[in-house]
């Protein structure tokens, strides 16, 4: 389980924490474990010009797993909107990649000059 932040910039922070510090009726320990660990992310969400370090404990689980990670990803959508000259129908794609938006575009491009045949 995890807890996840992302910046204005689409920057994604996420800390993975074992599901006994974010379960209801976790101690009072664990629920302070949890909210030090909520704090630290917020404060690396809201000061990204700060050099911010993380200190997380090295434990895993019977297969070898860490139990406390940090992850950083950032998060990017492609955008391309077009709109038809009959009427004012306008549609937007939406894509992860490049190469997926560029696909996507062809294939309503090809839908329409079908349709048009």
């Amino acid at each position: 389980m995890s807890i996840k932040e992302e910046s204005e910039s689409g920057v994604v922070y996420e800390i993975g924490l074992p599901p006994q510090y974010m379960r209801i009726d976790a101690t009072p320990e664990d629920q302070a474990i949890y909210s030090y660990y909520a704090e630290q992310l917020k404060s690396i969400v809201a000061n990204p010009s700060v050099t911010h370090g993380i200190i997380l404990p090295k434990v895993t689980d019977f297969e070898g797993n860490d139990l406390f990670t940090f992850k950083v990803h950032k998060t990017v959508k492609y955008k391309y909107r077009e709109t038809t000259t009959v009427g004012e129908v306008s549609r937007v794609i939406e894509a992860d990649t490049p190469e997926e938006l560029q696909m996507l575009r062809e294939g309503i491009n090809d839908k329409t000059n079908n349709s048009c045949n």
